[in-house]
């Protein structure tokens, strides 16, 4: 069996090039052929994806979730354990390494539209639609991002990912190294729904390298002090390395730090731009020098492909060139403390490096400023008297200080990207913190819209536009109730053409098309035909926000006509409308029961998407879901945490239709959350079921569940909460008069969730924010 074919992945699909370069392993072996595109495969995709619409935000989210759940299984017939050895063997990354970085990648990928939002200011919106009125809008500088790609750590790749979730599409050259990576991660992004005009994989070599740069509106280029110099005075172009990350020691207590020291320089296997290269000691540095020495001394040296191996492989070749080079760096005020030849060479033909540590006479050496591709230290002296100057430049800087007049200067210095405070690695990252700036500070900008809104048109106006407001309504309504989104998808049709399918009236489905088009949920191609935008998107047949909109346009809807009664009386709009409150009517009607299901799925679907970024979870144990419905919202968490097993509890005709259990992980249980839920949950969910009752109401229930679980377990509640201040944008207060209307509900502030929990014996711990303007109070029982 040959090497391992890779094809350009191009908006046309896979392309096998004619010019094909050999992807090598670090014993010398032939892994695979990259086929390399020409300069004109690469200005025709570049077009084609500029000509493409971005997916919908929802869509991109559950896509980027869909993705991750790929990336960890089997993409174009080739298993996780069998890709991640293969970047092993390209890249001389560590196999535990490798797997480390493939998790790393899959909740980059959960996590993204969640980390791309706590860039966005906090006064702009993020489309235009989501303002009532004039206002900062926050908006993409263009429309493909170039992206060129490393080969040295296969985590780097989860930064451009955010470039999805903010509707980018993107071009990624790989790394002729290692193209294993974005090759899997490309093909997983398409098999989850984003096309080949969303994302593209095209490789070249570097003469063409410039002409993607040119032909993208942004780019993205990994590199050293050569991409630099290169690019860095372009305002298109953002540049990613070097890192030169440092660690500073000066609370007196140097060699209490070995352990940070020590997986500073050596964690993702000494090979990223986050790893510690210098260290700066107020105290003893030969000391530290020696003593951190024998720490890594102590770490062994295996091929890299060993399931305990930590230190990168290389070419004997180039493992003789790093340590040549390393110490011709040496002189009078640098003296190599690490004794012995550095280089180990490998069964498997490979050679690895041994750690190295270097002792420099002063805090300004130019040797401090080195970075080299394997486990490398530069120690240096430092007293207060040295300043900032030694620190600046720098990705990541770990300050072990008390004194906060210093860390405030460090914090404010331009050049430190990033400042751990403490006993933190240099090298941790989570989603949602930004790396060197956020990626989105790069991407978009916030730019002002005028419009006629709620604040802004003249009383008349406004008034005849709230009065209007029930037509968009019934139009989203219809529009869903006769398939219309499905019916455009794929290609745009005229209105007799959607009429003939449908079986209407050509010239009323053309004026409810054309309206459609004005509400912003069909775009007008010229013609007289129409199809779907994003927003419009969301009432195809497979997308469960269909059925939101046929249960809020159907009995929700008719419920309304009775708000006043309900208003004046405080009973509810549906129970004055129908006779019988709307769970009661849900159980005898079980068609509407179903779309209710399907409805409430819609918002929960986003919901459990976002909730393994913001929401702890134990490893093992049990997690109960309190008027749980279908189990969507349960399914997700137990995807997420595979040692956790769940229990969805909700009344018998809910809990009765229970159709995956999750391979013998999930179990349904009915009856009355007000009189007794199951008990021993390590973890208790209510999601959206609070705002359903009043305070005397949730009371009883929320002592019910802690009646049900031992001090400790924790609560989650996922609810919308009423803006603490006027002015700000909120889907609560609408919501609040829904509950009214239908439940006899209420959505309430923080404080008073607060208050009814701390009532019941929780104590609220913290309060994240969640699509769809929901949020979760996380609580633990008292």
């Amino acid at each position: 069996m040959g090497p391992r074919q890779l094809d350009a992945l191009g908006t046309t699909g896979a392309f096998r090039a004619t010019r094909r370069q050999q992807v090598t392993a670090v014993d010398g072996a032939v892994l695979a052929e990259l086929s390399l595109v020409p300069r004109l495969h690469v200005k025709r995709n570049v077009a084609a994806l500029r000509r493409a619409e971005p997916l919908s935000a929802p869509r991109r989210r559950r896509a980027l979730a869909d993705a991750a759940r790929a990336f960890l299984g089997t993409v174009d017939g080739i298993a996780l354990p069998e890709h991640e050895r293969a970047v092993c063997r390209a890249s001389g990354v560590a196999l535990p390494v490798v797997r480390a970085a493939s998790l790393a990648l899959a909740r980059s990928a959960e996590a993204a539209a969640d980390s791309v939002d706590r860039a966005r200011p906090a006064g702009s919106a993020a489309h235009w639609l989501d303002r009532a009125g004039s206002g900062a809008v926050w908006a993409r500088r263009g429309d493909v991002l170039a992206v060129h790609a490393p080969g040295n750590h296969p985590g780097t790749h989860t930064e451009w990912i955010e470039a999805l979730a903010l509707g980018y599409r993107i071009a990624v050259r790989p790394s002729g190294r290692e193209p294993f990576t974005p090759h899997r991660l490309v093909t997983a992004l398409r098999h989850a729904g984003f096309g080949p005009g969303q994302v593209v994989l095209l490789p070249t070599d570097h003469g063409v390298a410039d002409d993607l740069v040119a032909a993208a509106d942004l780019a993205l280029v990994y590199g050293g002090d050569q991409a630099v110099r290169r690019y860095g005075n372009r305002s298109d172009v953002l540049v990613q390395g070097p890192g030169r990350s440092k660690v500073l020691l000066a609370d007196g207590r140097p060699a209490e730090h070995l352990d940070v020291l020590v997986d500073s320089i050596t964690g993702h296997g000494g090979t990223a731009c986050v790893n510690a290269t210098a260290v700066f000691v107020d105290g003893d540095a030969e000391d530290l020098a020696r003593r951190l020495a024998a720490e890594l001394d102590a770490i062994p040296v295996l091929s890299a492909d060993h399931d305990e191996a930590v230190l990168p492989a290389h070419t004997p070749e180039r493992a003789r060139e790093l340590e040549a080079h390393l110490r011709s760096k040496l002189d009078g005020g640098a003296r190599l403390i690490t004794a012995g030849d550095l280089v180990r060479e490998q069964p498997d033909g490979s050679a690895v490096l041994r750690p190295a540590v270097v002792l420099l006479d002063a805090p300004d050496a130019p040797q401090a400023g080195v970075e080299l591709p394997f486990p490398c230290a530069w120690v240096a002296p430092w007293r207060p008297d040295d300043g900032t100057g030694p620190l600046r430049d720098t990705l990541v800087l770990t300050a072990v200080t008390g004194d906060d007049g210093l860390l405030t200067r460090l914090v404010d210095e331009p050049s430190i990207s990033n400042v751990h405070v403490g006993d933190h690695a240099t090298h941790l990252m989570a989603p949602g913190l930004p790396h060197d700036g956020h990626l989105a500070e790069f991407l978009m900008r916030s730019k002002t819209v005028l419009r006629t809104g709620t604040e802004d048109a003249d009383p008349h106006t406004r008034l005849l536009g709230l009065l209007s407001g029930h037509w968009a309504a019934r139009a989203v309504h219809v529009a869903a109730e006769l398939g219309i989104a499905d019916r455009v998808r794929e290609r745009p049709l005229t209105g007799a053409e959607v009429a003939a399918g449908a079986g209407t009236d050509p010239g009323a489905t053309e004026r409810l098309l054309r309206h459609l088009a004005h509400l912003g949920l069909l775009r007008d191609t010229g013609g007289g035909a129409f199809t779907t935008t994003g927003t419009g998107a969301l009432l195809r047949d497979d997308d469960p926000f269909r059925d939101l909109v046929r249960l809020y346009g159907a009995e929700f809807y008719q419920a309304w006509n009775e708000l006043e009664s309900a208003v004046r009386t405080g009973g509810t709009a549906f129970g004055h409308h129908f006779g019988i409150e709307h769970f009661d009517h849900f159980a005898r009607h079980h068609g509407t029961a179903r779309t209710f299901d399907r409805a409430m799925r819609a918002v929960t679907r986003l919901v459990g998407e976002a909730l393994p970024a913001v929401a702890e979870f134990p490893a093992t144990g049990t997690a109960i879901d309190v008027g749980g419905g279908d189990g969507t919202l349960l399914r997700q968490v137990l995807a997420a945490n595979p040692g956790l097993r769940g229990v969805l509890f909700d009344r018998d005709h809910v809990a009765g239709r229970l159709d995956d259990d999750c391979g013998g992980r999930l179990t349904a249980a009915a009856g009355d959350f007000f009189r007794q839920v199951p008990a021993g949950g390590d973890v208790y969910l209510l999601s959206r079921v609070l705002h359903d009752w009043n305070d005397a109401d949730c009371a009883r229930l929320l002592r019910t569940c802690r009646d049900a679980c031992e001090p400790g377990a924790r609560l989650l509640v996922v609810e919308r909460l009423l803006p603490d201040g006027p002015g700000r944008e909120s889907l609560a207060a609408a919501w609040d008069v829904q509950m009214l209307a239908i439940t006899g509900g209420r959505e309430r502030h923080r404080d008073e969730y607060e208050k009814l929990l701390s009532g019941a014996g929780f104590a609220v711990e913290s309060a994240r924010r969640l699509p769809v303007d929901l949020s979760l109070l996380a609580a633990r029982a008292v």
